[in-house]
């Protein structure tokens, strides 16, 4: 079905409700303007595209027959994808869709709703609520209640653990006068403080010294506006001990730098691609070996790059991978613009339950081997040729005899056919055909008929 025409496609285009019209395949036919304020596109770019296109995340078959497949035995549904703009900023979009038929043809109309705001809320909110409920659940309970005056009015147990003080000493105590010279529960007293006047207070994590500076632990505090029947009664402090989550989280994120760090500089190339080739990842010196810029193989297929002869080659590869049956590694080449380049490959699959959903790959750019070979084999031919030509020049006591076994060992260095050698007369100054091999008789007699004309210089 092509573009949409007549009055009805001047409304769909210039309504700010985002929709889109699909094939059955989730090709887009027309987009109105609010689709095309959502994704940064013009019209003519969105009509150009697959619904899949601005997917924020490369799909595979099956997660794209899921989406639609509801849709077209049904005849509506809805669906929720993370998508991205044209800037590349990450978008999360309902889609309520419901299929249309006119003169045998099938459409789906997409009515489009971005719950970015909505979800992040709900998250947050979620976020929230797990905190409360870690902090207040079991019998030992990290909070404290203070009241309008600043007074602790409950302590639970948990307090003495993490602020080394007894709770029930704690209970009826003037809040400031217990945590005022102490400049890490300062923080404390300063978001009651904020609480208490109704501003509104994010957590803040404080580092705490136990048994004398020997330990620092790390506690994220909470301040909640206490009410009763609508009115302010004083300010409960939600406490939770996240040191080890804090630890766990550094030594994650170290591991992650150190991963990207050795995949991105690594000397061979490093690929992630989804089932049906599709590159989801490939570090600098693949992007350099097919002559793309860093992160520029995105939209790309690693099919793209095989020479057409090869394809044949990688499948039967592949399917030794998939079957579990050991495949050495591939030697293959990869087209980089006009260029060939040498490679060997090696790769892994992934799974998820018995589901393959990408593969993991390395390519080793082979040049500089076969470079290396190359030159090899100059190096051991010129010395074949230059032990053959000292063993010419020592073997044989005549000059002649010599000369003509020289003669024959440069011939077969150089990969020559034919060839002579003239010595010079020094008392007629002329030069001397003394060995010839492979020449005709006329070759041999025009070539001695010149030795008077021919000099040095023309030699």
């Amino acid at each position: 079905m092509g573009d949409i025409d007549g009055v009805s496609g001047i409304v769909l285009r210039l309504t700010a409700h985002p929709l889109l019209v699909m094939d059955e395949n989730g090709d887009i036919i027309d987009a109105s303007r609010g689709a095309c304020s959502i994704f940064g596109y013009s019209r003519e770019e969105l009509a150009n595209m697959s619904v899949f296109d601005i997917y924020g995340k490369p799909t595979i078959r099956r997660e794209r027959q899921e989406t639609l497949r509801p849709i077209l035995e049904e005849g509506n549904g809805s669906f929720e994808a993370e998508m991205r703009s044209k800037e590349g900023e990450a978008l999360l979009v309902r889609v309520e869709a419901e299929l249309l038929e006119a003169e045998g043809e099938r459409v789906i109309l997409a009515r489009l709703q971005e719950v970015s705001e909505e979800k992040r809320e709900i998250d947050e909110l979620t976020h929230r609520l797990d905190f409360y409920q870690s902090a207040m659940r079991g019998s030992v309970n990290a909070c404290i209640m203070i009241d309008l005056n600043g007074k602790v009015a409950i302590a639970g147990a948990g307090v003495s653990r993490l602020l080394f003080r007894e709770g029930a000493d704690m209970e009826g105590e003037d809040m400031e006068a217990l945590f005022r010279e102490d400049e890490a529960l300062k923080g404390l007293l300063g978001l009651y403080e904020r609480c208490i006047e109704g501003v509104e207070v994010q957590r803040a994590e404080l580092a705490l010294e136990v048994n004398g500076k020997d330990r620092t632990i790390v506690v994220l505090a909470e301040p909640i506006m206490g009410q009763e029947a609508g009115e302010s009664i004083g300010c409960l402090m939600v406490l939770k001990d996240v040191t080890e989550e804090r630890r766990q989280l550094r030594e994650a994120e170290e591991s992650r730098e150190l991963y990207h760090s050795l995949v991105e500089r690594s000397p061979e190339g490093i690929y992630l691609v989804d089932r049906e080739g599709d590159f989801i990842f490939a570090n600098m010196r693949l992007c350099e070996m097919l002559g793309r810029e860093s992160g520029g193989l995105g939209g790309s297929s690693l099919l793209d790059f095989i020479e057409e002869g090869q394809l044949d080659q990688l499948k039967g590869y592949f399917r030794s991978k998939v079957a579990g049956l050991y495949a050495p590694p591939l030697r293959i080449d990869l087209r980089s613009g006009e260029k060939s380049i040498p490679v060997e490959m090696d790769c892994s699959l992934l799974e998820s339950g018995e589901e393959i959903t990408g593969i993991l790959g390395v390519v080793r750019d082979l040049s500089w081997r076969l470079d290396l070979e190359e030159e090899n084999r100059l190096y051991r031919a010129s010395l074949e040729s230059l032990c053959g030509l000292a063993e010419a020049l020592a073997s044989p006591p005549d000059l002649r005899q010599c000369l003509e076994e020289a003669l024959r060992v440069l011939m077969e260095g150089m990969g020559g056919e034919a060839g002579a050698v003239f010595l010079m007369d020094e008392r007629t100054e002329q030069l001397e055909l003394v060995a010839e091999r492979g020449l005709e008789p006329s070759a041999v007699d025009f070539l001695q008929e010149k030795g008077a004309v021919l000099r040095e210089g023309s030699v």
